[in-house]
Protein backbone atom coordinates (compact mmCIF):
# COMPACT_ATOMS: atom_id res chain seq x y z
CA UNK A 1 0.00 0.00 0.00
CA UNK A 2 1.34 3.40 -0.90
CA UNK A 3 -0.12 6.71 0.24
CA UNK A 4 0.53 9.76 -1.88
CA UNK A 5 -1.40 13.02 -1.43
CA UNK A 6 -5.08 12.02 -1.65
CA UNK A 7 -4.62 8.54 -3.05
CA UNK A 8 -4.11 5.11 -1.49
CA UNK A 9 -2.72 2.59 -3.99
CA UNK A 10 -2.91 -1.14 -3.36
CA UNK A 11 -0.25 -3.00 -5.35
CA UNK A 12 0.36 -6.72 -5.72
CA UNK A 13 2.05 -9.03 -8.23
CA UNK A 14 0.78 -12.57 -8.91
CA UNK A 15 3.22 -15.09 -10.40
CA UNK A 16 1.69 -17.94 -12.38
CA UNK A 17 2.23 -20.42 -15.20
CA UNK A 18 1.12 -19.52 -18.72
CA UNK A 19 -1.76 -22.05 -18.71
CA UNK A 20 -3.20 -20.52 -15.52
CA UNK A 21 -2.63 -16.86 -16.39
CA UNK A 22 -6.03 -16.20 -17.97
CA UNK A 23 -7.86 -16.79 -14.70
CA UNK A 24 -5.71 -14.68 -12.42
CA UNK A 25 -5.61 -11.93 -15.07
CA UNK A 26 -9.42 -11.77 -15.01
CA UNK A 27 -9.27 -11.42 -11.23
CA UNK A 28 -6.65 -8.66 -11.26
CA UNK A 29 -8.66 -6.78 -13.90
CA UNK A 30 -11.75 -7.08 -11.71
CA UNK A 31 -9.96 -5.49 -8.76
CA UNK A 32 -8.22 -2.86 -10.89
CA UNK A 33 -11.64 -1.83 -12.22
CA UNK A 34 -12.68 -1.05 -8.64
CA UNK A 35 -10.19 1.84 -8.64
CA UNK A 36 -11.83 5.14 -7.79
CA UNK A 37 -15.07 3.49 -6.62
CA UNK A 38 -14.08 3.54 -2.95
CA UNK A 39 -12.86 6.39 -0.77
CA UNK A 40 -11.11 6.17 2.57
CA UNK A 41 -11.91 9.07 4.90
CA UNK A 42 -9.67 9.58 7.92
CA UNK A 43 -10.77 10.84 11.33
CA UNK A 44 -10.14 14.47 10.29
CA UNK A 45 -12.31 14.14 7.20
CA UNK A 46 -9.43 13.96 4.68
CA UNK A 47 -10.51 11.77 1.78
CA UNK A 48 -8.29 9.38 -0.18
CA UNK A 49 -9.25 7.68 -3.43
CA UNK A 50 -8.54 3.91 -3.29
CA UNK A 51 -6.75 2.59 -6.38
CA UNK A 52 -5.83 -1.03 -7.15
CA UNK A 53 -2.76 -1.84 -9.25
CA UNK A 54 -2.64 -5.63 -9.36
CA UNK A 55 -0.53 -7.31 -12.04
CA UNK A 56 0.38 -10.78 -13.30
CA UNK A 57 3.79 -12.16 -14.27
CA UNK A 58 4.12 -15.45 -16.11
CA UNK A 59 6.74 -17.91 -14.90
CA UNK A 60 8.20 -19.97 -17.75
CA UNK A 61 10.18 -22.67 -15.96
CA UNK A 62 7.72 -25.45 -15.17
CA UNK A 63 10.46 -27.68 -13.72
CA UNK A 64 10.63 -25.38 -10.71
CA UNK A 65 6.88 -25.54 -10.21
CA UNK A 66 5.81 -29.16 -10.57
CA UNK A 67 6.20 -30.45 -7.04
CA UNK A 68 7.23 -27.55 -4.85
CA UNK A 69 4.72 -24.93 -5.85
CA UNK A 70 5.24 -21.51 -7.31
CA UNK A 71 7.36 -20.33 -4.39
CA UNK A 72 10.34 -21.85 -6.19
CA UNK A 73 9.76 -19.40 -9.01
CA UNK A 74 10.28 -16.44 -6.73
CA UNK A 75 12.78 -18.07 -4.39
CA UNK A 76 15.36 -15.39 -5.13
CA UNK A 77 13.11 -12.93 -3.28
CA UNK A 78 10.29 -14.61 -1.35
CA UNK A 79 8.72 -11.24 -0.44
CA UNK A 80 8.39 -10.19 -4.06
CA UNK A 81 4.82 -11.26 -4.70
CA UNK A 82 2.00 -13.74 -4.59
CA UNK A 83 1.57 -16.96 -6.52
CA UNK A 84 -1.42 -18.52 -8.30
CA UNK A 85 -1.98 -22.03 -9.55
CA UNK A 86 -4.87 -24.22 -10.64
CA UNK A 87 -4.75 -27.76 -9.27
CA UNK A 88 -6.75 -30.90 -10.08
CA UNK A 89 -9.99 -31.22 -8.13
CA UNK A 90 -8.68 -34.27 -6.28
CA UNK A 91 -6.00 -32.06 -4.68
CA UNK A 92 -8.71 -30.56 -2.44
CA UNK A 93 -11.08 -32.02 0.09
CA UNK A 94 -14.67 -31.92 -1.11
CA UNK A 95 -15.62 -28.81 0.90
CA UNK A 96 -12.69 -26.70 -0.36
CA UNK A 97 -12.72 -24.81 -3.65
CA UNK A 98 -9.54 -22.82 -3.11
CA UNK A 99 -6.94 -21.88 -0.51
CA UNK A 100 -4.52 -19.10 0.21
CA UNK A 101 -1.45 -20.48 1.97
CA UNK A 102 0.69 -18.13 3.99
CA UNK A 103 -1.50 -15.22 2.90
CA UNK A 104 0.22 -15.22 -0.50
CA UNK A 105 0.02 -18.50 -2.39
CA UNK A 106 -3.32 -19.19 -4.07
CA UNK A 107 -4.42 -22.63 -5.23
CA UNK A 108 -7.83 -23.09 -6.87
CA UNK A 109 -9.68 -26.28 -7.79
CA UNK A 110 -9.72 -26.78 -11.59
CA UNK A 111 -13.54 -26.92 -11.73
CA UNK A 112 -13.69 -23.50 -9.97
CA UNK A 113 -11.04 -21.69 -12.03
CA UNK A 114 -13.59 -19.58 -13.89
CA UNK A 115 -15.68 -18.67 -10.83
CA UNK A 116 -15.63 -16.07 -8.08
CA UNK A 117 -13.44 -18.47 -6.06
CA UNK A 118 -10.39 -16.85 -7.69
CA UNK A 119 -11.62 -13.37 -6.66
CA UNK A 120 -12.27 -14.65 -3.13
CA UNK A 121 -8.73 -16.02 -2.79
CA UNK A 122 -7.20 -12.81 -4.20
CA UNK A 123 -9.15 -11.00 -1.49
CA UNK A 124 -7.33 -13.09 1.12
CA UNK A 125 -3.94 -12.05 -0.31
CA UNK A 126 -5.06 -8.44 0.13
CA UNK A 127 -5.71 -9.05 3.82
CA UNK A 128 -9.45 -9.68 3.68
CA UNK A 129 -10.98 -12.13 6.14
CA UNK A 130 -14.23 -14.03 5.71
CA UNK A 131 -17.51 -12.14 5.97
CA UNK A 132 -21.06 -13.39 6.63
CA UNK A 133 -22.00 -13.08 2.94
CA UNK A 134 -20.74 -11.52 -0.25
CA UNK A 135 -17.49 -12.26 -2.04
CA UNK A 136 -15.60 -13.18 1.14
CA UNK A 137 -18.17 -15.65 2.50
CA UNK A 138 -16.28 -18.83 3.34
CA UNK A 139 -18.53 -21.11 1.29
CA UNK A 140 -19.51 -21.01 -2.37
CA UNK A 141 -23.23 -20.68 -1.55
CA UNK A 142 -23.02 -16.89 -1.55
CA UNK A 143 -26.18 -14.95 -2.28
CA UNK A 144 -24.04 -12.33 -4.02
CA UNK A 145 -20.40 -11.38 -4.70
CA UNK A 146 -20.52 -7.94 -3.12
CA UNK A 147 -17.50 -6.52 -1.31
CA UNK A 148 -18.03 -5.27 2.22
CA UNK A 149 -16.72 -1.78 2.88
CA UNK A 150 -15.32 -3.10 6.16
CA UNK A 151 -13.01 -5.45 4.19
CA UNK A 152 -11.43 -2.53 2.36
CA UNK A 153 -11.19 -0.46 5.57
CA UNK A 154 -9.48 -3.33 7.39
CA UNK A 155 -7.06 -3.86 4.51
CA UNK A 156 -5.95 -0.22 4.71
CA UNK A 157 -5.86 0.10 8.51
CA UNK A 158 -4.11 -3.24 9.08
CA UNK A 159 -1.41 -2.36 6.54
CA UNK A 160 -1.01 1.07 8.16
CA UNK A 161 -0.63 -0.55 11.60
CA UNK A 162 1.58 -3.36 10.29
CA UNK A 163 -0.92 -5.95 11.52
CA UNK A 164 -1.49 -9.36 9.95
CA UNK A 165 -5.15 -10.10 10.64
CA UNK A 166 -5.86 -13.41 12.32
CA UNK A 167 -7.29 -15.83 9.80
CA UNK A 168 -10.85 -17.06 9.83
CA UNK A 169 -9.90 -19.51 7.09
CA UNK A 170 -9.94 -22.25 9.70
CA UNK A 171 -10.58 -25.54 7.93
CA UNK A 172 -8.81 -25.02 4.63
CA UNK A 173 -5.39 -24.28 6.05
CA UNK A 174 -5.37 -20.85 4.48
CA UNK A 175 -4.55 -17.45 5.85
CA UNK A 176 -4.79 -13.81 4.91
CA UNK A 177 -2.04 -11.62 3.58
CA UNK A 178 0.07 -9.04 5.32
CA UNK A 179 0.17 -5.56 3.88
CA UNK A 180 2.95 -3.06 4.26
CA UNK A 181 3.01 0.66 3.71
CA UNK A 182 5.35 2.43 1.32
CA UNK A 183 5.00 6.07 2.25
CA UNK A 184 4.75 8.85 -0.25
CA UNK A 185 4.41 12.36 1.15
CA UNK A 186 1.63 11.48 3.60
CA UNK A 187 2.08 10.42 7.21
CA UNK A 188 0.19 7.78 9.15
CA UNK A 189 -1.44 9.61 12.04
CA UNK A 190 -3.85 8.52 14.77
CA UNK A 191 -6.52 10.33 12.79
CA UNK A 192 -5.72 8.20 9.72
CA UNK A 193 -6.17 5.04 11.78
CA UNK A 194 -9.67 6.17 12.80
CA UNK A 195 -10.79 6.21 9.17
CA UNK A 196 -13.30 4.17 7.20
CA UNK A 197 -14.19 3.45 3.59
CA UNK A 198 -17.20 4.80 1.72
CA UNK A 199 -18.34 4.12 -1.79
Amino acid sequence: MSIEDNQITIKAVYYTLKDDAEYIQKATEYFNNLSGKYYFTDGDGKQYKVVFELSVEIVEDENNLKNSGLNMAIGRNPDSGNTFQILPDESFNESTNGKTRGGRDIAVRNSRKDSSTVLHEVGHTLGWNHTVDGLMKSTADRSNDSIYLSSISEMIINAAKGIVPSSTNNNSGGSVGAGKVIMGNSLITNSFLQGCVKK
